[in-house]
């Protein structure tokens, strides 16, 4: 059964289509009558994955509206797949009631609607807060342990005190295990401690102030609403003022500050950065947080704007999830050290936060560390300070570098005709799962320019949710993208209790998306991983028992300069996708249930696989060949010499031909023969940066011709074809003719 389940999340994670519309189809609606009462909608889909209060986004392509803490109220499913019809299993907790006096018993009544607009209602009565209700198994979907109710956590068995390591040794593994972070060339700002910004002046006057914003935040605002705002002289300000809809302006303006004018107030840190590299005003924040047979080392980030290079809200599929240009911008990296050992002396993985997606969990071999900037250098048993390369704009953390926003990332060469490089840059994973809908774009991470702070003990700053900013209610700047982090570790850290303020004043310590209590195959496939096998059963006792520091069963043998990482359950190759023409070799004797997972990319685009390995042919390895044809197929055969076959594929679109360019004046003609419904058309300078963007709707095989304004930096036209989310390489021409 194991090896089924594992087998399903990877195939449900192939699925490409696009939601038929943004909010997506209503499959559940869970109401109650009782005043005062806080019920919880949770939903599981049968593969590991949970959406609730917590993490509202937890089932791929499917979302749950905002919580309701005080009944009257309504919580409601929606599915963005179409049709509506894969299997979900709804429970409803009782999760406390905030009216004075004994806590009634609460009445919900769950309405389930089907993909053909069927309906049908349960009903169920919870006597008192701790009670809960599988009110639909889905069909089988809820085993055992969903069935036991454990996931109903309620005031006083939320994570006990012992979850949360004591400061003594909270700050001692931090200041041991402390990233160094390293940044791209182009990357304008720098991590800010929370307090310095916040005490920011302009002269004698507070530099920012704490506002209500003109719109609801769903629409993304970009002013303040008039007489709403009061200026900000610390983390008082924000207690203040610690409301859902408080959004902190920075600069004080009123409105969403461009990014040119994201800058540092401090005289001293003009120059290039908009920030100071070091100095009091330097900070990273850390808690510590035990998750599952771990202690995570989770550090936070705050950043002072958030400017993606490309906020390309008109890309079909997930491309709509990258419009991300925002003031303040928290973002995280945790290490895992073994919870039972009193002194570690190494970690065992890292979670790196990207902006699509979960964090991504990459075993310790696979990184670099310590200074030494070579794929694999923390394999070193004494390796200490693991490398986060930190993305140009948008600040997701990283493994490893991304040179040049180009191929040369993923190991591909760069000779010849640069028909190979991305139209939009290095590239993020989108959404859950091995085989997501995307490779969606990302800024460049070279890692040219480490942090100046780096080794500053001063700026290692510890979180506390009475601090006044970590548990912040409100929103850190317009367009009120970015919450504080104790929101997004726990998306409603709040007091409980019949004398709880209506305001989320207290909280209980929870555990962020980094530091669940449990793992799947999905977790450690991030963009870096050319080819990785997994045993989810195997994994996740590992994971519980905190061993994933000892050597596992299977290893990865690939080219030159890619590491390789094995723990029991997961073995993983990394250096990003394979080229055409590469092998790798699996050693060693795959669990029953193991699966793997296999990435290519040519200069047509990319291609994945999933192939079971549950009946190998004894001996002889499996190996994985990456064809020469575009996009680069991907072969897996065993020792018997038999080709495997794969139980989930995607390939990326080819990209358009015959680009020609013509200057005509101020402005220039791009045309085309396009090989897809999408097609992008970039200006770039002389460096590669974009710098104007079209989104054509085009017919495949049809010619198609774009008149753009030429801007004076204009130096290349890029133009790549998409579908579903996913963008072909790039073909590049020179302004003024064909190349």
């Amino acid at each position: 059964m194991p090896a089924l389940r594992v087998l399903s999340v990877l195939i449900l994670a192939v699925v490409l289509a696009a939601p038929a519309d943004a909010a997506g189809a209503e499959r559940a609606r869970l109401a109650w009558s009782a005043a005062g009462a806080d019920v919880d909608l949770h939903v599981f889909d049968g593969h590991g994955h949970r959406a609730w209060y917590r993490d509202p986004d937890g089932i791929p392509d499917a979302a749950l509206s905002r919580d309701v803490t005080r009944g009257p109220g309504e919580e409601v499913l929606s599915d963005a797949r179409a049709p509506s019809a894969r299997r979900l299993a709804f429970g409803a907790c009782y999760y406390a009631s905030h009216d004075a006096g004994p806590a009634p018993a609460v009445t919900v009544s769950l309405t389930l609607t089907d993909a053909g607009g069927g309906r049908r209602v349960v009903e169920e009565t919870l006597a008192a807060p701790g009670a809960h209700a599988l009110l639909d198994a889905g069909g089988g979907v809820a085993d055992a342990a969903i069935a036991a109710g454990g996931w109903c956590d309620v005031p006083g068995k939320d994570a006990p005190p012992s979850r949360e390591a004591s400061a003594p040794r909270a700050g001692a593994l931090a200041r041991r295990f402390r990233p160094r972070l390293y940044f791209d060339s182009s990357e304008r700002w720098r991590p800010l401690a929370a307090t310095a910004l916040l005490g920011e002046r302009v002269g004698a006057r507070p530099a920012h102030a704490v506002c209500r914003p003109a719109r609801p935040l769903s629409e993304r605002p970009d002013r303040c609403a008039p007489g709403t705002s009061a200026p900000v002289v610390g983390p008082a300000s924000l207690r203040a003022a610690d409301r859902d809809d408080a959004v902190l302006d920075l600069g004080a303006d009123g409105r969403t500050t461009p990014p040119r004018r994201a800058r540092s107030p401090d005289p001293a840190c003009a120059g290039v950065l908009h920030d100071c590299d070091a100095g009091p005003a330097a900070g990273i924040h850390h808690r510590v947080v035990r998750s599952g047979g771990y202690l995570l080392l989770d550090y936070w980030l705050l950043y002072r704007y958030s400017d993606a290079p490309y906020s390309v809200a008109g890309l079909p599929g997930p491309g709509r999830l990258l419009d991300t240009d925002h003031e303040g911008d928290w973002e995280g990296v945790a290490v895992a050290v073994p919870a039972d050992d009193p002194d570690p002396r190494t970690f065992d993985w890292v979670a790196y936060a990207a902006h699509a997606g979960p964090p991504r969990r990459y075993l310790r071999a696979a990184l670099s560390c310590d200074g030494d900037v070579s794929a694999g250098s923390c394999a070193d048993p004494g390796a200490l300070r693991p490398h986060v390369y930190v993305a140009a704009g948008t600040h997701a953390s990283y493994p490893m570098r991304c040179r040049d926003r180009g191929v040369a990332a993923f190991g591909l060469p760069g000779a010849g005709r640069t028909v190979g490089r991305y139209v939009l840059g290095c590239r993020q994973r989108g959404g859950g799962g091995p085989l997501p809908a995307g490779l969606l774009p990302e800024g460049g991470h070279d890692g040219a320019r480490r942090w100046g702070a780096d080794d500053d003990p001063a700026a290692l700053r510890p979180l506390a949710l009475d601090d006044g900013f970590t548990n912040w209610s409100g929103r850190w700047g317009l367009p009120g993208a970015t919450r504080s982090p104790a929101r997004q570790w726990d998306a409603r850290a709040r007091a409980s209790g019949p004398a709880a303020a209506s305001g989320p004043t207290a909280a209980s310590a929870r555990s962020s998306a980094m530091a669940g209590d449990a793992t799947t195959c999905a977790d450690w496939l991030g963009e870096q991983v050319a080819v990785a096998v997994c045993d989810e059963r195997v994994l996740q006792a590992a994971f519980a028992a905190g061993t994933l520091g000892r050597p596992g069963a299977v290893t990865l043998a690939g080219g030159t300069g890619r590491p390789s990482a094995s723990a029991p359950g997961i073995a993983q190759l990394g250096g990003g996708p394979l080229a055409a023409g590469e092998r790798v070799t699996v050693l060693g004797a795959p669990e029953p249930g193991s699966v793997l997972v296999a990435r290519a990319l040519g200069d047509a685009g990319a291609s994945e696989v999933v192939v079971p390995l549950g009946e190998v042919a004894p001996g002889g390895p499996v190996t994985v060949r990456a064809a020469d044809d575009a996009p680069a197929s991907l072969f897996v055969r065993d020792g018997a010499g038999r080709t495997l076959p794969a139980v989930a594929t995607a390939r990326g679109p080819r990209p358009p031909r015959r680009l020609t360019v013509r200057r005509r004046g101020a402005a220039v003609r791009v045309s085309l023969r396009a090989a897809a419904a999408r097609t992008i058309v970039e200006l770039r300078d002389g460096t590669g940066a974009a710098l104007r963007l079209r989104r054509l709707r085009t017919r495949p095989g049809r010619r198609a011709t774009v008149r753009m304004p030429l801007p004076r930096r204009a130096r290349t036209v890029a133009a790549a074809s998409a579908r579903g989310g996913i963008t072909s390489a790039a073909v590049v021409r020179r302004i003024g003719g064909r190349r």
